[in-house]
């Protein structure tokens, strides 16, 4: 539960440093950017929340995360050389009623990260190395950005409600729609 405060406060010191010891001056950059936990730094190096609340949400979000996650195996599984067609074909044949297998991220067009159930994850594994799709399993602690954490993204909203959040300095682009907030 402390990794993501550990690791968002690790890449916000990187960033103080970058500015500081090579006078990055960021007065011209339009965007920041961050995936999932990086979106939260990319907000406090925006001056948008700030660094105590950043590391109080993290916390909550990590705590929140572990208890979205079932008692049963979970993993991750990264896909290299397919598209998402036919990635989201593989889940849909390796599914069986009530697992839970989600795309989680769209890397690239042909790297895709699924999330879920293990036992369904390795049925996916199976059938992609059969169609030649490379496969690599993550090694995560929970089964982040699959459905099992929908109640962390309700708890979220009600916590980000709590916060003040200022309009950024330099925009910052929305995991979720790949637009500024």
């Amino acid at each position: 539960v402390n990794t993501q405060p550990a690791i968002f406060l690790i890449s916000y010191s990187i960033f103080q440093v970058m500015k500081k010891e090579f006078n990055l001056d960021l007065n011209n950059a339009k965007y920041f950017a961050g995936h999932s936990l990086g979106e939260y730094t990319a907000l406090a190096a925006s001056n948008s929340i700030d660094i105590s609340d950043t590391s109080k949400i993290l916390l909550f979000r990590g705590k929140s995360m572990q208890k979205s996650s079932p008692s049963w195996a979970t993993c991750m599984a990264a896909f290299m050389g397919g598209d998402l067609k036919k990635i989201e074909g593989i889940i849909s044949e390796t599914l069986r009623s009530k697992e839970i297998c989600d795309v989680a991220n769209y890397n690239t067009e042909t790297q895709i990260v699924i999330s879920g159930d293990d036992t369904a994850i390795n049925r996916a594994i199976v059938l992609a190395n059969e169609q030649k799709i490379r496969t690599v399993k993550l090694d995560v602690s929970a089964p982040f950005h699959s459905n099992y954490m929908m109640n962390t993204a309700k708890a979220l909203q009600e916590e980000f409600a709590k916060l003040i959040f200022k309009v950024p300095e330099i925009k910052v682009i929305s995991n979720f729609k790949a637009l500024p907030f």
